[in-house]
């Protein structure tokens, strides 16, 4: 059996990105050939499963570039490679809908389709409202605007065009069924992390004082300005400790309302750093610091489950996280990380403050360490898709 993998952005850093290369990486390990492809015609390149990972996402393949927009020209002499497959595997709709239409166009013959789900489907009305008035400021960009105009049915009648609808969490199940994807064609599987592509923790938790991390884009979706307001309520509260925002996102208009606003608060407050920009260390980032704090107020705009979250958890670090969506899944309060209520700045500061025990970020830390090695393990995951591979071909 031969697997394309393919999605936009296929440049290491996002969660669909690494889930795409690691998954080739381990197809390989188990003696399954795979074409790994990125169509995003501003970065477009065709990885080789031959080359690892890290150096993969780093030093992309100088051959012709495979490309499926005719706008900027379509294939190239790794045309072949793509027919001879007997799968593909798509990681965004986007990418599925461009190679159903291709092998519609070009290929003689069906291949079997794949498309893998991260998030919700649509943004709602809901999600804004949740989030508060800053977050109507995304809707300045096109694919945020499509997400909130195109109804769900139409998103579900594209999905029920493909082969098989996979999932990582049982919130996004429930919501596609929600939207009209047929059940028999929705699975879920669990989120591979490949932890030999982490760095090792440096920090001793016995350190009394208490380095905080933010990362992500930053949004009033993503609870960035609940960050900062129940940090400096703990802190006002006697914790001692520090909070760095590493704010990787695309610089929104949104997004440098809040900077400015965390700009303003580090006039006062020293412990509070920032670094704008996308960070090619922020996995070190994590290592460094002892515990993440990411307070989301909406389901909409991350991953399910976020990655931003898992993969702190497999460093052992304790997580400090909202009950919304699928995190509840994945964080069980008090043991594995720690919850509270979205917008509930007074709640999220007295999981802040308590962090400030090492005997909890340890206790805390290596639960959550424990949990989701048992739930990320590639080992498990490429045999149950494999299965899956298997079932939709037979079909």
């Amino acid at each position: 059996m031969k697997i394309a993998i393919v999605s936009q952005h296929l440049n290491g850093r996002s969660g669909h990105s690494r889930q795409a290369l690691e998954l080739a990486s381990y197809l390989s390990r188990m003696g399954i050939s795979s074409c790994v492809i990125s169509i995003n015609p501003t970065d477009l390149t065709a990885f080789s499963t031959s080359t690892p990972h890290s150096e993969c996402a780093e030093k992309p393949s100088h051959d012709p570039l495979l490309c499926l927009n005719e706008k900027v020209g379509l294939w190239s002499h790794k045309r072949k490679e793509v027919e001879d497959v007997d799968l593909i595997h798509c990681f965004d709709i986007s990418s599925a809908i461009a190679m159903k239409r291709y092998c519609q166009k070009r290929i003689r013959r069906r291949i079997p389709i794949v498309v893998s789900v991260t998030s919700t489907i649509n943004l709602a009305p809901r999600d804004l409202l949740d989030a508060g008035p800053l977050s109507v400021l995304n809707l300045h960009r096109l694919v945020h605007v499509l997400k909130l105009i195109v109804p769900p049915c139409l998103t579900s009648y594209q999905l029920n065009g493909f082969d098989s609808v996979l999932c990582y969490s049982s919130f996004i199940r429930r919501h596609l069924l929600s939207s009209g994807v047929e059940s028999d064609k929705v699975t879920r599987i669990g989120y591979g992390i490949d932890p030999t592509n982490l760095p090792q923790p440096q920090v001793d938790s016995r350190n009394s004082r208490v380095k905080l991390l933010y990362l992500g884009w930053g949004s009033s979706l993503r609870g960035t300005n609940d960050a900062l307001d129940a940090f400096l309520l703990a802190q006002s509260q006697g914790f001692g400790g520090t909070l760095r925002f590493e704010i990787v996102g695309s610089h929104t208009v949104e997004e440098k309302l809040i900077v400015s606003n965390i700009l303003e608060s580090m006039r006062d407050h020293r412990s509070i750093r920032l670094n704008v920009g996308y960070n090619s260390r922020i996995r070190d980032a994590i290592a460094d610091s002892d515990a993440v704090l990411l307070p989301f107020r909406s389901v909409y705009g991350y991953c399910h489950p976020p990655l931003s979250l898992l993969e702190p958890m497999l460093l052992g670090k304790p997580v400090i996280s909202t009950q919304i969506g699928s995190i509840p899944e994945f964080v069980e309060h008090a043991r594995t990380g720690l919850l509270a209520a979205c917008h509930d700045i007074e709640g999220i500061a007295e999981c802040i403050s308590a962090l400030a025990s090492p005997q909890a970020r340890d206790r805390i830390g290596q639960a959550g360490k424990y949990e989701t090695m048992k739930v990320t393990d590639w080992g498990i995951i490429s045999n149950h898709l494999l299965s899956c591979y298997e079932k939709v071909s037979r079909h």
